[in-house]
């Protein structure tokens, strides 16, 4: 035992010394690095909508065609494809904890790289068998979002929300990117779907390569790292052992456990959680069947592409303003704003849709519904992390990553079932008004303010 605690004193000894003389940052790094952010945010958003804009595309040449079944048949096959995909999800829950351990960073650089792989491997596959390899490589990577901790890390207390917004406007030019390469890539109302996949794998391998040279560990977990590491090993595993005869969350544990722990033994977390499940039983009604909503209600694929192409333009504006009114007036007036927009938008496109009214207008209410509807989850989420202390953020993320996936398998499954049954656009339009009520009004009665928390000093804060 004791030359096991001499082995872990060396190893943790040299770990600290890594951190104590840790390249600065240097004179421009938070432009540079909240520009790469931007980036990688671009990429993101692209990877994680890009399979659902070319939707009836994929339907059609890897089910429909091959198999002889009707469209409505190989959507609904789609679907639990897709919601099967959630599994390399709650791998990536794990994948994402070890952040606490090891660094935002490297996981950040890993993470770009593994979504450049997922995009190359979707664009040259010749089958549905070697897509799907591709998209559970990006499925894996882009659940991690370790750029959304990174940024709130980096960024000045004051300004957290704008800086996280400002990304999530390139995450719209992201997706406004998908809509114009379905212009550039379509030739007599034929799309040419696997070029979409190229141009973001090249980029992200670009960008990766540039995080690994300028890329620094945030301050916040050096900081946090460093005063674990100081304090003497033998003490620590005195207070880890009361902690556990006590049944109390040790405050330094790490890891889903303690992240699960400490998020249902607090009044805030939990609150965070019950209103944050119903936002989550949403997403899939919300963004998964969006252009075959459109597909089904004869719009055509150049109308589908006019809609498409406004969507991320209105998105991208209700991100800017939510970043500024969350750092102004607060997260909790903030969410409530964003989530009656999100309902009312999402039902004011379907009614849309159903009239047949054109496109340029379908494309600016499904944009401002969308932007709503994921600057509230934003919103919920930033309120979360604001809520835990630095050295189990990554692990409550995780953690959540999973309750998130877990939310989706079930809405995903239970979708798949009822699309047979009902129309798919008042399907979705009920669902999504239904769930989105119950998290507004949860989030209000459950969850308290969190802006301009000192994440440096957050332990202070939080009791």
């Amino acid at each position: 035992m004791s030359a096991k605690i001499e082995r872990r004193k060396l190893k943790e000894a040299k770990e600290l010394h890594k951190w104590q003389n840790v390249k600065k940052v240097y004179s421009g790094y938070l432009f540079i690095m909240i520009a790469l952010m931007c980036i990688v945010r671009a990429l993101d958003e692209f990877k994680s909508n890009v399979g659902a804009t070319i939707q009836s595309w994929l339907v059609n040449e890897f089910i429909v065609i091959p198999q002889g079944v009707t469209f409505a048949g190989g959507l609904s096959t789609w679907g639990l494809i897709t919601t099967g995909m959630l599994v390399f999800s709650i791998l990536a829950v794990f994948y994402l904890a070890l952040a606490d351990r090891f660094g935002r960073k490297k996981l950040l650089v890993i993470s770009v790289f593994g979504m450049s792989i997922g995009m190359l491997i979707s664009f040259s596959a010749p089958s549905l068998p070697v897509f799907l390899i591709g998209n559970a490589i990006i499925t894996f990577f882009v659940a991690t979002d370790v750029h959304g901790i990174y940024v709130m890390e980096i960024a000045p207390d004051d300004r957290r929300a704008t800086y996280l917004q400002l990304t999530s406007f390139f995450g719209q030019i992201g997706i406004f990117l998908i809509a114009l390469s379905r212009f550039l890539y379509t030739v007599d109302d034929v799309l040419n779907w696997r070029m979409l996949y190229l141009a973001p794998g090249i980029i992200a391998l670009v960008v990766g390569v540039a995080l690994i040279f300028t890329a620094r560990e945030t301050d916040v977990f050096k900081k946090k790292r460093i005063d674990y590491l100081s304090k003497p090993l033998e003490e620590r595993l005195i207070e880890e052992e009361a902690a556990k005869k006590e049944k109390k969350v040790n405050a330094d544990k790490q890891g889903i456990g303690a992240a699960f722990r400490y998020i249902f033994s607090h009044k805030q977390t939990k609150g965070n959680i019950l209103a944050t499940v119903p936002q989550l039983l949403a997403i899939m009604a919300f963004v998964g069947y969006t252009e075959s909503i459109m597909a089904t209600n004869n719009m055509t694929t150049s109308q589908v592409n006019i809609a498409l192409l406004m969507v991320p333009l209105a998105a991208a504006v209700v991100s800017i303003m939510t970043g500024i009114l969350s750092d102004k007036i607060g997260r909790r007036p903030t969410s409530i704003i964003t989530s009656v927009m999100a309902v009312i938008a999402f039902v004011g496109f379907i009614l849309a849709v159903q009239n047949g009214l054109n496109p340029y207008l379908v494309g600016i209410i499904y944009g401002l519904g969308n932007g709503a509807f994921f600057r509230y989850g934003d919103t919920l989420g930033l309120q979360r992390l604001e809520s835990v202390p630095t050295h189990i953020r990554a692990s409550v993320a995780s953690a959540f990553g999973l309750i998130a996936t877990i939310v989706a398998l079930v809405s995903g499954i239970v979708l798949s079932i009822f699309i047979g049954m009902f129309d798919l656009g008042t399907l979705v339009m009920i669902w999504v008004a239904i769930a989105l009520s119950i998290s507004a009004i949860l989030n209000f009665i459950l969850v308290k303010e969190t802006m301009g928390i000192d994440l440096n000093n957050i332990e202070s804060v939080i009791k």
